[in-house]
């Protein structure tokens, strides 16, 4: 029965690393990047195998996944790392998606906010994003190339999530 609760619990310590990355020394960084990554992989490896996904972590784990991204990218940001053109490039597909949310919830459409589901391409804009941030943390800078590669994957991402989000909202 334990493991009913272990994914749910791993997306709750990915916001709390979330919430601690911008206060911790440079030194912690790379284990809370690889701890929030080890906890992006196994709460859905779980899920999946144990079959014991819940409404709550289908809404929690995108959202652990955004807050960690917004975390890391504001340190960098603040430290000058990247710029708030490059944050934007890395991560339009989670402004897009975090732009169709705020839609929804205006509209009041609260029961299309179950109906969206991950796809595959934006889970490959995900790991980018961690690709990025273990780039950063490693190098002091970012890679131009590694930034092209993910703001386009991002890109597709945004593409694939906006059609879904307009054949969910024109059904409904």
């Amino acid at each position: 029965m334990v493991v009913r609760y272990t994914p749910n619990t791993l997306t709750c310590v990915r916001i709390l690393l979330a919430l601690i990355f911008p206060f911790v020394s440079v030194h912690y960084r790379v284990p809370i990047v690889i701890l929030a990554l080890l906890t992006e992989y196994l709460d859905g490896a779980i899920s999946r195998f144990f079959g014991v996904t819940s409404r709550l972590g289908q809404l929690l784990d995108p959202i652990a996944d955004k807050l960690f991204f917004v975390a890391v990218a504001f340190v960098f940001i603040r430290e000058g790392n990247i710029s708030v053109g490059e944050f934007a490039l890395l991560g339009f597909r989670d402004l897009c998606v975090l732009g169709a949310v705020i839609w929804t919830l205006a509209h009041k459409r609260y029961s299309l906010m179950r109906t969206l589901k991950p796809v595959f391409i934006g889970k490959v804009a995900t790991v980018l994003q961690y690709f990025v941030s273990f780039d950063v943390l490693l190098t002091g800078g970012l890679n131009r190339a590694l930034l092209s590669v993910t703001a386009a994957v991002s890109l597709m991402a945004a593409v694939q999530y906006a059609a879904a989000f307009r054949k969910t909202w024109d059904r409904r």
